[in-house]
Formats: structure tokens, sequence, C-alpha cells
């Protein structure tokens, strides 16, 4: 008995916790950049990236291809949609400086999301604890959900025009986001200057981004003017004014973008009452197939955490409620764009957003209602070590992710699981081998009308998004036929 008691007592401290996390989340991570080498472009890419590609092609410097995105950005936004920040990012293409720097995609996404992650939860903690080292425990944890478990991997983080538009954006989102709490913690600060200067340049580029971020952030940014107004604080609230109204203005121009009016007039809208009630009805569906056991299983990691940061601070936790619905009806309101203009929750890309949110949200929530219980005395102050962290317990947790993101039946596989099984059985070379057969084709000047090989089954998920057809005249054809000056283009038919 003495020697179980011992080993349900060996714990191992928090900075010890760190250094494990950072190695497992860096060997998780490892695989996803890794397999950026076999990535292609595809589809969309070859319209939005066509503009640069021509400068390039014409021997331009950065001038001519900073102007060719410019005049891009414009058309989209005279003709189709507003958010000029997202266009001008298409435009800029790694494949239109050269096929080979396509590999650059994942990190072009997984940088901002991991800083903007880390940078959020590190300021949005400090409110509960000085604690870096905590702070960086529970970001490391998040991440390892948001990146392995994501609803659609492939539209997050390896085709560029989908995981630009959301995925980068929702980096800049949260960095924008850490940067306007870290004002209103110090407002003293001698760099305000500066740093208003960069909030202002993220709010314009947050504010011409997707529906959903700026619609996120509109929510946010309120939040936050709130919060002074509340205290009578009027040194905290000048210094939000500027960031508000920038955004605002940005995100007006963007909403009201000619093209916008242009699309509108194609497309079947929703009532506001429906698309509420549809958008609230999809949240809870989501929350319900989402939170598989894996994810569970992290949030479950986290609560010594919390708990330790729940007990050592001052704050009083006396609205578990009003948190729990502000957090539902935020992470519900980003059904809203694609609801009121699809009648659906959106594409995958869009709904990576969602996940991402969800992720960050319900472990606040955990957090804000274990602070609640303890200011009710309703668990023990001292229910956890105060200074370490059990090992059995992180043993356990340990075996209930493994065991579950094992388990063949999981509506989603592990990122970096599927892209060890994806290399391992040569989908990925394969891929790739296919693409540069093809390339071979379009970048040879004599042959006007390809006929391009399809790319064989089975294809990699985390890399096949969508490809051309057989008919010459299909949307996706003419895109690639337009990149490589091709009169058409098309893959071969069944029957020939």
């Amino acid at each position: 008995m003495k020697i179980f008691n011992k080993l349900f007592n060996i714990s191992i401290s928090y900075k010890t916790l760190l250094i494990i996390m950072i190695v497992v989340f860096c060997l998780l991570l490892f695989p996803m950049l890794y397999i950026a080498k076999w990535n292609v472009p595809s589809v969309d890419d070859f319209r939005n990236g066509k503009p640069v590609h021509d400068a390039v092609m014409n021997g331009g410097g950065i001038i001519d291809i900073l102007k060719s995105a410019a005049e891009h950005t414009k058309t989209i936004y005279m003709e189709w949609q507003g958010t000029i920040s997202a266009v001008f990012m298409f435009a800029l293409l790694p494949a239109a400086f050269g096929e080979q720097y396509y590999v650059l995609v994942p990190y072009i996404m997984l940088i901002p999301l991991i800083f903007g992650t880390i940078r959020f939860i590190n300021s949005l903690f400090r409110f509960f604890t000085k604690s870096f080292t905590l702070r960086l425990i529970i970001s490391l944890t998040l991440l390892i959900g948001c990146t392995q478990f994501v609803f659609s991997p492939v539209e997050a983080f390896y085709w560029y025009t989908g995981a630009v538009y959301y995925t980068f954006f929702h980096g800049l989102s949260l960095i924008l986001f850490s940067l306007l709490i870290d004002i209103q913690l110090d407002p003293d600060k001698s760099n305000m200057f500066f740093k208003q200067i960069l909030i202002c340049l993220l709010c314009a580029a947050v504010g011409f981004s997707n529906y959903v971020t700026a619609l996120s952030a509109t929510i946010l940014i309120s939040a936050l003017l709130l919060y002074p107004v509340i205290k009578h604080d009027s040194k905290r609230l000048k210094l939000l004014i500027l960031p508000a109204v920038v955004f605002a203005v940005s995100f007006y121009f963007n909403v009201t973008a000619p093209g916008n009016a242009i699309r509108q007039s194609q497309e079947i809208r929703n009532s506001v009452l429906m698309t509420i009630n549809y958008s609230i009805r999809y949240a809870l569906f989501q929350l319900k197939s989402w939170n598989i056991i894996p994810v569970l299983s992290l949030y479950l990691f986290l609560i010594p955490v919390f708990w330790k940061i729940a007990e050592e601070t001052d704050h009083s936790f006396r609205f578990p409620l009003l948190t729990l619905l502000f957090s539902f009806g935020f992470f519900a309101s980003m059904n809203c764009p694609p609801v009121y203009a699809l009648s659906h929750p959106g594409y995958g890309r869009s709904q990576n957003l969602n996940f991402y949110w969800m992720v960050l949200l319900i472990p606040f929530n955990i957090f804000y209602f274990l602070g609640w219980l303890q200011r009710k005395n309703i668990i023990p102050k001292k229910f956890y070590a105060k200074q370490n962290v059990n090992v059995c317990f992180l043993l356990a947790v340990l075996l209930i992710f493994v065991i579950s993101s094992a388990d063949p039946h999981l509506n989603r596989r592990m990122v970096s699981a599927e892209a060890v099984r994806s290399y391992r059985n040569g989908e990925m070379g394969t891929y790739k081998h296919v693409f540069n057969q093809r390339l071979e084709v379009l970048k040879d000047p004599d042959i006007t009308d390809p006929i391009l090989r399809s790319y064989p089954y089975p294809r990699p998920n985390l890399f096949f998004f969508d490809d051309i057809t057989p008919f010459p005249e299909d949307w996706r054809n003419q895109y690639m036929s337009a990149y490589y000056y091709k009169n058409t283009v098309r893959i071969k038919r069944s029957d020939e």
C-alpha cells in the first residue's frame, strides 16, 4: 500500500511539464511541415496568383509585383467582394514566384496561428497569473487541439487560397486582440505610440479580411470598449478609440464594396431571424460533433493548471453563467455570415475558425467555472498540489489521448498521424510526381491545348482539395489554362 501511495504522490514541476509540452508540440509539428515539399497549387490559386505570376514571368521587380497584386485587389473589390487585405494576400501566391515555393504555404499559415494563439492566451491570462510558464502550458495545449483536430486540415494549412483567407487572418486577429488587451493592462508604457500604430495596421488588415474574422473582431473590440466605460476609466478608453475607428471604417468599406452588391444580386439571402436561428442550431451541432475524446482530454489535462491559477488570483469569478452565454453567443455568431449568404455554416475553411475559437473558449469557461467553485468553497482549495502536477494524472490523460486518437472509427484523424500515414504509403510522392508531369506539359510552349494526367487514387487528404475536369469550359480549367498561357486545358476522360 505504501508503494502505491508513493507512486500516486509522484509529481513534477510545472517548468518540467512546460519542457515536455514544448518537445511534444514540436514533434507533432514536424511531420506537418516536413510533408510541405510535396504540396502543390490548385483551382483558385491559379486565378488569384496569375497577376503576380505574369509580373514575375515578364521579369518585373518588387514594384511591378506589388502593383500587379494591388490591381488584382482593386478589380476584385469592384467586381466581387471587399476583402482587400485578403485578396492582396491571395495575389502573393508563393507558387507565382516558382512552383517550388509552394512548400512555404503551411509555414505561412502556422506561424501566425501559433504566435497569435500564444500571444492571445498570454495576454488574456495575465489578468489572472504572473506565471509565464503556466500561460505557455495553456497555449501549447490548445495549439495541439487547433493544429491536430481542425475541421478541414487541407483548407487550414495546405491549400493557399483557402488557408490564407481564414487561418492566416485568424492568427493576425489573435495578435490584434492580444495587443488591445496589453494596452489595457499597461496603459502607461513608453512604447505606446508604436504599439498604437501596429494595432491600427492590424485593425485595417482584419477589418478588410473575411467576414467571419471581421465579425468576431467587431464583437471583441466592442466588448473591450465596454470594459473601461463600465469602470469609468477614460485613460484606457482613449487608447481604444483610434483602433476602434480604424477597424470600423475598414469593415464598413469592406461590407459596402461595389463588388458585394454585384455578388449579392446573384445569390438568395436568408432573413436575419432565420440566420440567427440556424446559426445557433449549427453551433450546438458543432459543439457536439467536434468535442471528440482526444479534444476533451486536452481540456482535462489543463484542469490542474487552471486550478492553480484560480487559487492564486484575486479575481472574484462572479459571473460564470454570463461568461458562458457570451462565449456561446460569440461562437454561434461566427456561423452568421455563411448562413446568411449560403444557408449553411460555410465551407471547411470557414468552419476551421469556429473550431479554433471553440478550442479557446471552452477551456476558458472551464477555468472560470473552477474559479467560481473555489470562491463558493464547493471544492477544497487544496484539491491539487500547489507547486507541482501529479504524474499519475498526466499519464492517465496521456493514455486517454493516445488511445482515443488511435481509434480507427474517429471521425477526424490527427493531422500529424495522417501526414505520416500518407507519406509512408507513397500517396504524396505519387501526387507530386503527377503534378511534375503536368508541369512539363504546361510549360511546353509548343503544346497549346494540353490533356493532363488525372491524380490517381488514393489522393493525399491533407493536400487534395479540388482539381480540373475533363471539360475545358469548366472554371477550374479556365483558371489553369490562363495561368499557363494555354488555349484550353483538361484531364483525360475515362474513355480515352
